[in-house]
């Protein structure tokens, strides 16, 4: 059964059984739209100027976060050359009330209960992971290399290619946000 079609392909959805919505991000036309899951119309459209990707729900299901690239992801980038937004919801008042302006290209996004932001980047050679503060947007740390079992490790990894690391990349994220 079709909910809703889009006229591109969304680049990621967070279904909120709570309020009985799908979130969906538009990269193409910028868009995150809100998207009533009993009559498949979308209810509400935030615009961006920068590239809407990857979407986190708090785990109390009050806020949501969006990470939003400057631009088109790129294994040339260095850290030096990335940057990019994280987008605040407040759910319950139906608003946008945070953007934050990060010296990373996010990719992956996880929020912890504490209000933590844990990001993954996108670009450059080696996968750098920064924490944030949900509330000033303050960088809280950042690990270069790749979560392991026990945690971050200063050991870099190789660049992955999106499509195939989205899911180990965001269960690594989580298994470190759940630290933090």
């Amino acid at each position: 059964t079709v909910i809703a079609s889009f006229p591109e392909m969304a680049f990621d959805v967070e279904f909120d059984a709570q309020r009985g919505r799908a979130y969906v991000s538009l990269p193409g036309s910028r868009e995150l739209r809100f998207v009533d899951l009993a009559t498949g119309t979308t209810t509400q459209t935030a615009h961006f100027s920068e590239i809407p990707e990857e979407i986190a729900l708090t785990p109390d299901g009050q806020r949501l976060w969006l990470a939003l690239p400057a631009q088109t992801h790129s294994d040339y980038w260095f850290d030096e050359d990335q940057s990019g937004f994280l987008a605040g919801f407040d759910l319950a008042a139906g608003v946008q009330d945070r953007h934050f302006a990060i010296a990373l290209d996010p990719y992956d996004l996880v929020a912890t209960p504490s209000g933590t932001l844990v990001v993954g980047s996108g670009s450059g050679q080696w996968t750098s992971i920064a924490a944030f503060d949900g509330a000033s947007g303050a960088e809280l740390g950042t690990w270069v290399g790749a979560p392991g079992p026990a945690g971050a490790t200063d050991a870099p990894v190789a660049p992955a290619r999106p499509a195939q690391a989205t899911s180990a990349r965001t269960r690594a994220l989580r298994e470190l946000a759940e630290g933090l």
